[in-house]
């Protein structure tokens, strides 16, 4: 096997691992600062969840491009480029509709919504 590929294959399951584990930390340690920037609340993680994992991985795809043997860098720049617009395009729809049903001022807690949560 390759080492370039073991490298990018475990690049992947910590860019997973982050996404599931890091939103609490991150939740606890940047959710002030990140309202004072954005102006607004993160009140779901959103930005915690897809957008720092999303630019983990746009991270992985430009490495790709210097680590991986016959790999195309237009091709795979290429690809990045059409993820970003799909994603940007795609949530900038996303929160317009959600948008139409109202905002919260306040994160969101489990516990208004299920009966089991904490």
């Amino acid at each position: 096997m390759n080492i370039y590929y073991f490298i990018l294959v475990h690049f992947s399951v910590l860019s997973k691992i982050l996404q599931i584990q890091h939103q609490q930390v991150v939740l606890h340690l940047l959710q002030d600062k990140q309202q004072k920037l954005f102006k607004s609340v993160d009140t779901c993680g959103v930005t915690n969840l897809h957008g720092l994992p999303g630019l983990f991985g746009l991270f992985g795809g430009l490495a790709a491009i210097f680590v991986v043997d016959n790999l195309s860098a237009a091709n795979q720049l290429s690809g990045i480029g059409i993820t970003i617009v799909i994603a940007a395009v795609s949530g900038f729809v996303a929160g317009k509709i959600v948008s139409l049903f109202g905002r919260r001022k306040v994160p969101y807690i489990d516990a208004e919504e299920f009966e089991d949560a904490e």
